[in-house]
């Protein structure tokens, strides 16, 4: 008996180690995922997968009720597109950069035992260019929290020079957060190692040197909000503090609550096949 009151003892003592040892924003096996993967020109392809596991009953059969039913994963695309829409627009107001989204879709799968429902658009202009450098920080530093594990990937080719906060893990080209990151102040850079100067002369004053953007402060929450005019009421609603837009877009079949876009982002964003605001004519523009 006191042998087994021992190895107890030891494997509590294991364990609570093991529990110390992660650190604050690690990334662990979550359930979604909020990539962005960066082109040299600052577009950016994101991506917001929601997994299940098919081996738990009930999390199979929220899936499967999803994945059948078209009227739910397009509310659910629209909704995931007023949401973004309302971030670039924070985003546009903090930089100089006119953000917009484009080609919003949704598609479902099933993969070695998991159900995954993608969400993805095309981000123009999330990233800013200096030179050499593609650098992304708004509006993830003031404003937007995907309530998800953070993956940015550089441009192919580029290496990872500068990121803040410091990543759960950090690759030559690509850094992950894990959903309880804190993102205030958000930067990730990226830079060309083939370019002669990691620079240009960006900023005009002829001295062969760009100017990367300087860290943002904590501000642009309350100051962005003037520029949701456009966006649906409830996202205006939201403008003052960071929104967890993306802990499950839309309404509906599979029971895990309602969008906080809601209904709103079906009248701003359309419900039918299409994706509205100009998306069809966008991406013909952008390519």
């Amino acid at each position: 008996m006191r042998r087994d009151w021992r190895a107890v003892l030891a494997a509590c003592m294991l364990l609570s180690a093991s529990l110390a040892a992660v650190p604050a924003g690690a990334v662990h096996d979550t359930d979604r995922q909020f990539t962005v993967d960066l082109a040299e020109n600052g577009t950016a392809t994101v991506t917001f997968e929601r997994r299940y596991n098919l081996s738990v009953a009930a999390e199979r059969d929220r899936f499967r009720t999803l994945a059948n039913n078209t009227t739910a994963l397009e509310q659910r695309r629209a909704a995931f597109g007023a949401q973004l829409r309302a971030e670039a627009a924070n985003g546009s107001q903090r930089t100089a950069r006119e953000m917009r989204i484009e080609n919003v879709t949704v598609a479902s799968r099933e993969v070695n035992g998991t159900g995954v429902v993608e969400y993805r658009a095309r981000w123009v202009a999330l990233a800013g260019i200096y030179g050499a450098q593609v650098v992304v920080n708004e509006p993830f530093s003031t404003s937007f929290d995907p309530n998800a594990t953070l993956v940015v990937r550089g441009p192919d080719g580029y290496v990872r020079e500068q990121v803040s906060p410091p990543p759960a893990i950090a690759r030559a080209n690509v850094a992950f957060w894990g959903a309880d990151t804190d993102l205030d102040g958000f930067s990730a850079r990226f830079v060309d190692p083939d370019a002669t100067t990691a620079g240009g002369d960006d900023d005009g004053d002829g001295d062969g040197e760009s100017t990367p953007p300087p860290e943002p402060s904590g501000v642009g929450r309350v100051v962005g909000a003037a520029g949701f005019a456009l966006v649906p009421a409830l996202l205006v609603l939201l403008g003052a503090r960071r929104r967890d837009l993306l802990e499950d877009p839309g309404s509906g079949a599979d029971g895990d609550g309602a969008s906080r876009a809601g209904a709103e982002s079906e009248r701003g964003d359309g419900a039918s096949g299409g994706d509205g605001s100009g998306d069809d004519a966008d991406s013909e523009r952008g390519g």
